[in-house]
């Protein structure tokens, strides 16, 4: 295995081999074109029922980006997770719920509620497996919603935060 300009894994043969045998997914990896050439003509010849792999593809830093976020790593059930409706569903009255929609509305004025969900996965996902995190840094304490997503520990209702600091 190799990192690529961007960090990412470039798996060779050996790489490869060990995650079938693991059964583990290869459809979405990135490995050396040789070893995809050979995977996808054994595919072929021998007429499995098996995806192809795609060729590795050296990328821009903005397209790796682009392309991360629209194939954010989550279970479905994140994915398709109504999130609006999880973050009202943590308030208990009305200054929470209004401070929820506002900030709400400026997620989604900027096309981030995927980064929301995937926020809740990855909280959920620290706290089945007992992994710690910080109590908070910089500018995100100033968001309610990353404080009811679990995020950090900072109450920016309490503490009278303007999520102006954090979402320019």
């Amino acid at each position: 295995m190799r990192l690529d300009n961007l960090k990412r894994c470039i798996l060779d043969e050996h790489d490869g081999l060990e995650l079938l045998y693991q059964n583990k997914p290869i459809e979405n990896a990135s490995f050396e074109k040789s070893v995809v050439e050979q995977y996808n003509n054994s595919v072929t010849t021998n007429t499995l029922s098996l995806s192809e792999l795609k060729n590795y593809v050296d990328i821009s830093q903005e397209e790796f980006d682009t392309v991360n976020q629209q194939t954010w790593y989550m279970t479905q059930e994140y994915k398709d997770l109504d999130i609006k409706q999880h973050l009202l569903n943590k308030t208990s009255n009305e200054i929470q719920t209004t401070r929820v929609m506002y900030e709400y509305k400026m997620f989604e004025e900027r096309g981030m509620l995927d980064v929301l969900r995937f926020m809740v996965y990855m909280i959920d996902t620290m706290r089945k497996n007992n992994i710690v995190w910080g109590v908070g840094r910089g500018s995100s304490v100033s968001s309610y919603i990353l404080y009811l997503i679990g995020v950090h520990k900072v109450d920016s209702i309490k503490f009278e935060l303007n999520i102006e600091e954090f979402l320019r």
